[in-house]
């Protein structure tokens, strides 16, 4: 297991009200650990925490009580300096839900040079950064591009592309296949699996269960607890349990529960529908499922 990146422990959030006041917890002591290198999706209903969640860990957000540890770093409800949410921003990227509100240049390369800039890296660093996180996005063509004319899927890659300027070992994608249409979300999470393959920990937050179940370990929140933290396969193979959180069941866990349902005998876990096409088609062929 590689290192842990990020760690909670115990960590509770309450927002204030406008006479100062906290309101009810809207997180209710959640520990767990993001490893480098690894994917992990956290599902919830609307409302669940998730989004606060994704603050904690980009610092936009300080636990109420109980300890946030990022790359080292201990955060608790205590002020802090400039220069360590610096450090921990540059450790950990946010990826929001509308790009529009990411987006702060009127050209493509000056937007995704202005992370670096603010980092006070020579010219010739921030070029060689710009270059290099639009190729990785697959966007170089729209370097001189304004981005109020890219579709809904570029700006999000563009808004992806500056957070990889700045060079960290986790990206958090909040909801960020929310506004986009099919073809988008699909560009999206293409480039999350590549930046993954190239060694980068991702934490999507998603309301897709069929994006969710693309995680090596997948968090379940409830009314601010975490109530489960699991491969996709142990999250899934109890759909009712799901269903009881507000959740829907990717399609294949939901037809295998229908063919168990029925006295149909399947003995591994089929998430995606493609699986549980290739299973009964080996069932029809030799009368049993592999």
């Amino acid at each position: 297991m590689n290192k842990e990146l990020i760690t909670l422990r115990h960590v509770m959030f309450s927002y204030e009200n406008d006479e100062g006041a906290h309101t009810e917890a809207a997180l209710k002591d959640i520990s767990f650990s993001v490893h480098e290198g690894e994917y992990i999706a956290i599902i919830g209903h609307n409302g669940s925490g998730k989004s606060t969640l994704a603050k904690l860990m980009n610092l936009i957000l300080q636990p109420t009580e109980g300890e946030l540890v990022i790359d080292g770093i201990s955060i608790t409800n205590a002020p802090l300096s400039d220069d360590t949410i610096l450090q921990v921003r540059r450790k950990v990227g946010m990826v929001f839900q509308n790009p529009d509100n990411q987006l702060v240049a009127t050209i493509v390369e000056e937007d995704v040079a202005f992370g670096p800039e603010n980092l006070g890296l020579t010219s010739e660093e921030i070029a060689l950064r710009v270059k290099s996180s639009l190729e990785m996005v697959g966007m170089t063509d729209y370097a001189g591009h304004a981005p109020h004319k890219l579709s809904g899927g570029q700006k999000q890659r563009v808004a992806i592309a500056g957070v990889l300027a700045m060079r960290p070992a986790c990206i958090i994608f909040d909801e960020s296949t929310a506004m986009l249409d099919p073809q988008g979300r699909k560009d999206i999470l293409a480039t999350m699996k590549r930046l993954h393959q190239e060694g980068m920990a991702i934490v999507h937050i998603t309301h897709h269960m069929s994006e969710a179940i693309e995680a090596e370990r997948i968090l379940v929140v409830d009314d601010g607890v975490l109530v489960d933290d699991g491969t996709p396969e142990d999250v899934f193979r109890s759909p009712a349990r799901i269903c009881n959180f507000g959740l829907e069941v990717p399609q294949g866990a939901d037809l295998v529960a229908r063919l168990r349902q029925k006295g149909v005998k399947i003995e591994g876990d089929c998430l995606r529908a493609d699986d549980c096409v290739r299973e009964i088609l080996a069932f029809l062929k030799g009368g049993t499922f592999r």
